[in-house]
């Protein structure tokens, strides 16, 4: 037997390279799927952390005003009989008509929503609840949206108050 050659055969590797490529491609999906989401969710606070701003700014908008038209015009006035309504003017344009009740021995004055300008667009709402008893304390209540009066339906909408009480 002269120059017998030893002949070695291998098991066939075939697929494991494959098989690593989607492991290694499932592991930097839920990697970038991960962060993603972070991130989303990062921009969502951020978001709604402005939005709310917007929401607080229409607020102060409609109190200042609830206050000058209180302080300086005497709009709100205690009833003792069937109160009537009555209307104060905001940022030189707005007129806010109120609607008027009786309320646990106060006058309840409450208005529907109406538009302020807290970012030069007037793209904000609010709305207004002042209450004046016989002793001439005052309860005013300002709660402001951060979209348009239009949209109060939306489900991104944010709304919140803020509220002031000063005697006679």
């Amino acid at each position: 037997m002269t120059g017998s050659k030893r002949i070695i055969r291998r098991k066939p590797q075939r697929g494991f390279a494959l098989l690593v490529a989607i492991v290694l491609s499932s592991v930097a999906a839920v990697i970038t799927f991960a962060l993603s989401s972070l991130a989303y969710k990062n921009l969502v606070l951020a978001s709604d952390a402005s939005q709310s701003q917007f929401a607080f700014y229409a607020a102060d908008s409609a109190l200042e005003c609830a206050l000058q038209g209180d302080k300086g015009n005497l709009s709100f006035k205690y009833q003792s009989g069937i109160p009537f309504g009555t209307s104060i003017r905001c940022e030189r344009t707005n007129t806010v008509t109120f609607q008027a009740t009786r309320y646990n021995g106060a006058t309840e004055y409450y208005s529907d929503w109406f538009p302020v300008n807290t970012d030069g667009t007037g793209s904000r709402c609010a709305r207004l609840r002042v209450y004046k008893d016989a002793s001439n304390n005052t309860s005013i209540y300002a709660e402001g949206l951060n979209v348009a009066c239009t949209d109060t339906a939306n489900p991104r909408a944010l709304e919140r108050g803020i509220k002031a009480s000063y005697g006679s």
